[in-house]
């Protein structure tokens, strides 16, 4: 970060130590990058939604999000342990990408248009992939905050796998 006068500033008030700001503009960078994705898909998904189905449908789209989520939340937790964390958000990224963009694609077709299973399966497949993004922040967060990930002597965190 620059020198000065708004920086100072900005770094009094964020209590951001010297030699601290590219790390913290690092995780602002990665939880905009998380936040603004989650944010455009909600209300993409939630539109979708309320114009195919309407409104008196939305208490099954939430149950559907709901149990997916928890079946969800096992699978990651049960993988998380086998695999670097690296290696797990480059996975779903990849995952969510390519189910994405084939969603999108069938999404446009005229069984897209009118399916209603495919507007239970985007609510669900949204809610998946937004606490999945959310999951992998506070993973990363976690192993880059954990002093018993830093080598001993160690003033800063030091990214993990």
């Amino acid at each position: 970060m620059e020198t000065g006068r708004p920086s100072k500033t900005l770094r009094r008030f964020l209590n951001i130590k010297p030699g601290e700001g590219k790390f913290a503009l690092l995780l602002f960078s990665y939880f905009f990058l998380i936040s603004a994705p989650c944010v455009i898909i909600k209300t993409l998904r939630t539109a979708d939604f309320l114009v195919k189905m309407g409104i008196e449908d939305l208490p099954v789209a939430y149950l559907f999000a709901a149990v997916a989520t928890g079946l969800v939340v096992l699978f990651h937790s049960k993988t998380q342990f086998r695999m670097s964390i690296r290696a797990l958000i480059i996975a779903s990224l990849v995952f969510f990408a390519v189910s994405g963009l084939l969603l999108q694609m069938i999404l446009h077709t005229a069984f897209g248009r009118q399916s209603a299973f495919l507007s239970y399966f985007y609510w669900v497949w949204a809610s998946a992939l937004i606490i999945v993004l959310i999951t992998h922040f506070w993973m990363t967060i976690n192993e880059m905050f954990n002093p018993t990930l830093r080598p001993s002597g160690a003033g800063q965190a030091q990214p993990g796998h």
